[in-house]
């Protein structure tokens, strides 16, 4: 996946309320990874 399309992905899950265990798990990703683009902003 495109880093940007993943950053945007785990921001919409975010703004929904999941979790990044919950996101790491849907998007099939590392816990690390998807807990580096859950605390990212915007650049």
């Amino acid at each position: 996946m495109i880093k940007g399309k993943m950053y945007e992905k785990v921001q919409l899950f975010k703004r929904q309320g999941y979790s990044i265990s919950e996101i790491s798990s849907d998007m099939e990703i590392d816990p690390k990874t998807a807990a580096k683009y859950y605390a990212m902003d915007k650049r």
